[in-house]
């Protein structure tokens, strides 16, 4: 944030050109020469957005967090990452992920899984299937809960044995046909022959529940892990 501060500064008080103070705090090697217009574009301004409102978050939730522990934190964080990844904004995605697991704002397991999740997940989309493929084939998810082998199969693209996970989420009740149309991370099965035959096999459940994230469960209950892991 120190460059878009400055740079900020520089818009706001100087016409936009470079000054010293702005090649003394971001730095003389990464700075242009004093008097130098800087450009402040459209993508220029998307990104100072997206890691502003990621920094303004990534504080909010420190400070409730340091303040009194709280079980709300992490449904908090599941919300605003839900909200940035059906906005597209994949790169204030990835930035929130890292940060908030590296921070380790949240203790359980499943969160942290969460996380990685949707960092895969952004990368996906900014990077292709191919910048995550070897990680998320190596990620074993054999005693985890059925969400995690759905994200799993989902991330790869492996759309026949997403189909079997989905279905068999479905049977149990661990999914809902609501979940199965808006998850960010099925966005590529719905564009599938597959996703024809998850919905012609169920008729649409109708009850209404909030967006879930790459990887929140949509029961309290955590989900019973699978009992037969989908191989590749």
């Amino acid at each position: 944030l120190t460059e878009e501060f400055e740079r900020r500064n520089v818009v706001v008080h100087n016409d936009g050109r470079v000054s010293r103070q702005y090649r003394s705090r971001v730095g003389t090697q990464e700075a242009p020469p004093v008097g130098e217009e800087l450009d402040v574009d459209a993508d220029y301004m998307r990104e100072t957005i997206d890691d502003t409102l990621v920094f303004g978050f990534l504080l909010t939730l420190a400070t409730w967090k340091k303040l009194g522990p709280d079980r709300s934190l992490g449904s908090l964080g599941d919300d605003f990452t839900m909200q940035l990844m059906l906005a597209g904004r994949w790169e204030a995605t990835r930035a929130y992920s890292e940060h908030a697991a590296d921070n380790k704002l949240f203790e359980s397991e499943a969160s942290r899984l969460v996380l990685q999740v949707n960092r895969w997940l952004a990368t996906k989309r900014l990077e292709g299937v191919e910048a995550i493929a070897k990680e998320v084939t190596d990620w074993d998810v054999s005693a985890l809960g059925i969400n995690f082998v759905i994200a799993r199969e989902a991330l790869l693209d492996h759309f026949d044995h997403l189909t079997v996970a989905i279905q068999a989420a479905l049977a149990s009740r661990d999914l809902t046909m609501n979940y199965v149309h808006t998850w960010p991370i099925l966005a590529e099965l719905r564009e599938s022959p597959q996703y024809a035959v998850i919905v012609s096999k169920r008729e649409p459940q109708l009850e209404l529940a909030p967006a879930m994230p790459a990887t929140r469960r949509p029961r309290k209950t955590a989900p019973a892990a699978a009992k037969e892991p989908l191989q590749n």
